[in-house]
């Protein structure tokens, strides 16, 4: 925006080069309340198991942990030795959630708790861009279907089109004010003598047998 006339306007004295000052805790916030969301899912889908060996033996945090990982590395955004650390402890993760509650129920609840991240960082970073559309939006400047530019087009398509359908036809044998180029419809006297070989040598001071 700096680098813009009307984009620096838009700043008026704004400290919008760096993030919000609430971000940090606004992101531990978020991060506790998926981790809140995760551990939930646990103990929803463990409902009916907590009498069960497996259950007991590793508990809500471990299973939660577990589940975390799994929704971390489906989300895809690794490279290079990440993504062999990371696919080795989720075959980890994922086995042992599937020890205790099925390979069905796993997949459930690795979707469900990728999508409540997604919610929560969808939400945290509007919260950032509102910073910067909340000042295009009190200039009203923002149309985000482009519905203005449209309509403008389709004015000047219409008219356009109008304009050709309006348009008088040209008599025929009147197509306007031109005129024929010289030497057009002249006719070669084939019978004329014709200038002798190298006419144009000797016309511009060269001899006619170089």
């Amino acid at each position: 925006w700096r680098a813009d006339p009307a984009g620096a306007a838009l700043l008026g004295g704004l400290e919008l080069s760096r993030a919000s000052r609430g971000l940090r805790d606004e992101v531990d916030r978020q991060v506790r309340g998926w981790q809140a969301d995760v551990l939930g899912l646990v103990r929803e889908q463990g409902a009916g198991r907590r009498g069960t060996a497996r259950y007991l033996s590793f508990g809500v945090n471990a299973l939660g942990v577990s589940l975390m990982v799994l929704a971390f590395a489906s989300t895809g955004g690794l490279t290079g030795v990440e993504v062999g650390i990371a696919g080795g402890t989720a075959v980890l993760a994922q086995k042992l959630l599937e020890a205790v509650f099925g390979d069905d129920a796993v997949r459930r609840l690795t979707v469900e708790a990728r999508e409540r991240l997604d919610v929560r960082v969808v939400s945290l970073l509007d919260g950032e861009a509102a910073r910067f559309t909340g000042q295009l939006d009190a200039l009203g400047a923002v149309q985000a279907d482009g519905g203005p530019l449209r309509e403008v087009v389709d004015d000047v398509v219409a008219a356009a089109r109008a304009e050709r359908t309006h348009r008088s036809p040209v008599p025929p044998g009147h197509a306007g004010d031109s005129r024929p180029l010289r030497g057009a419809g002249t006719v070669v006297d084939e019978a004329a003598p014709r200038p002798p070989r190298g006419f144009w040598r000797r016309l511009l001071g060269r001899d006619a047998s170089a």
